[in-house]
């Protein structure tokens, strides 16, 4: 097991029970070098896999490769269409925030989590991927149904580091994700892949 997988099973020392449903948002390269819902079905083989990916190019690799619904839409506040930055080279993840090697521009659908979940037939007892560089916590904004409904049991997401500073290349707020996701009944039981601007968070329904 090399290292990355060894970042991508660490939700499971906080699962109990396995889940039935994996929503991946942002399901990234198709070259394996993040394959956290590959990682994941391993762990746990009953395990249902939906995902979304809006770069059209990642998308298309992944089309054949990624085990499950894959759509090719973005997740916001508010479903419509924005602009998302993209790699012309496919190294780099695509963003809404204008980051360092996003020179070209795709216009994407964005729908809500909700809408998400509701594509997916609403499944129980859900594990919430989500690595979407910066979107998090719109992404928490626009599922607030889903997220208060109890079917979502963990939850790795990114936020910003502490303390938190605006210039970060817009990541959003941390305490924002934090307060926001407790209202929603989820508490922060640890934070781990420490990077100069953000780090992986695990967030679990008590």
């Amino acid at each position: 097991m090399n290292r990355q997988q060894k970042l991508e099973r660490r939700i499971c020392n906080h699962v109990s029970k396995p889940p039935l449903a994996m929503y991946d948002l942002g399901v990234g390269p198709a070259d394996g070098s993040k394959r956290e819902w590959e990682t994941l079905a391993a762990e746990y083989p009953e395990m249902r896999l939906f995902g979304c990916e809006p770069d059209p190019a990642r998308h298309a690799a992944l089309e054949g490769i990624f085990p499950g619904e894959l759509l090719k839409v973005a997740i916001g506040a508010e479903p419509g269409r924005l602009s998302l930055h993209v790699d012309p080279t496919g190294r780099a993840a695509a963003s809404f925030r204008n980051g360092r090697n996003l020179v070209d521009r795709v216009e994407v659908d964005v729908i809500t989590l909700d809408d998400f979940d509701a594509a997916c037939g609403r499944p129980d007892r859900i594990l919430l991927w989500a690595d979407i560089e910066g979107a998090e916590l719109d992404a928490i904004r626009g599922g607030r149904e889903l997220l208060g409904s109890g079917r979502v049991r963990w939850i790795n997401l990114e936020i910003g580091r502490w303390p938190y500073r605006q210039a970060d290349q817009g990541w959003p707020d941390p305490t924002a994700i934090i307060n926001r996701l407790f209202d929603l009944g989820f508490d922060l039981v640890e934070t781990y892949n420490q990077h100069k601007t953000h780090c992986d968070a695990i967030f679990v329904r008590e």
